[in-house]
């Protein structure tokens, strides 16, 4: 099982938080819960409830489809989860282990109270997110 410090040295190669100092995210690490699911479990389902975690693989691969059509596989270092946890609205797409998963998970209250108490890491994130909005964009169009 990895460290905080290995959180971390994942965490800084997620696009999400590659400008975050670091002691902002360390932060973000000590609360990141390392967690498994087998392959065939939908880890979130799309249009059902609020999102709980933003989670970040770590081993493995998922599925993501929206609408029913797949729009991507994931692989160790791509993350989901962020929109829904930082805008509090429902899922966006359904994502399902292709092989077992293991990943970290930030917990949504958490990490918008991190998100709210910590100026660096707010000023950090609109511009992750825009472009993550943009490549999404892309991959739908596409």
């Amino acid at each position: 099982m990895p460290t905080d410090s290995n959180f971390v040295v994942l965490l800084r190669g997620v696009p999400l938080f590659v400008d975050v100092p670091d002691k902002s995210l360390e932060q973000v690490s000590a609360m990141a819960a390392d967690v498994t699911h087998e392959a065939g479990h939908v880890i979130v389902r799309q249009g059902v409830g609020r999102a709980h975690a933003l989670h970040v693989i770590i081993e493995g691969k998922a599925s993501v489809s929206a609408d029913g059509a797949r729009i991507a596989t994931l692989g160790p270092g791509d993350y989901f989860g962020e929109i829904a946890v930082l805008d509090r609205v429902d899922r966006t797409a359904t994502v399902t282990a292709v092989t077992q998963l293991r990943l970290l998970a930030l917990d949504a209250t958490s990490f918008r109270r991190l998100v709210r108490s910590d100026p660096a890491l707010a000023a950090t994130l609109p511009d992750a997110i825009s472009e993550r909005l943009r490549d999404l964009d892309e991959k739908l169009d596409g």
